[in-house]
C-alpha cells in the first residue's frame, strides 16, 4: 500500500523518476509496479565468510500518465 501511495503521488505530480534498490524477493513486486532494471550488483558473499552470490537490483520508474492502463 505504501509503494502504491508513493507511485500514485509521483504520477500525479509528475516528479522525477522513482529510484530504488531491490532484492531478488522484492523485485517481482517492483516490476509489477512498472519499475525497470537499471543494473544488477552481484555481491560475492565469500569475501565475508558467506557462501554464494547475492544479487541486488537497481531499479527506476518514470512517472506514468494518470489513468494509464498497462
Amino acid at each position: 500500500m505504501l509503494l502504491k501511495w508513493g507511485t500514485d503521488l509521483a504520477d500525479e505530480t509528475k516528479v522525477l523518476p522513482c529510484y530504488l534498490e531491490a532484492s531478488e524477493i522484492s523485485r517481482p513486486l517492483y516490476r509489477s509496479m512498472n519499475f525497470k532494471d537499471v543494473e544488477t550488483l552481484d555481491i560475492d558473499l565469500g569475501k565475508w565468510g558467506g557462501e554464494g552470490t547475492h544479487h541486488h537490483y537497481v531499479m527506476y520508474r518514470e512517472p506514468q500518465d494518470v489513468g494509464q492502463v498497462e
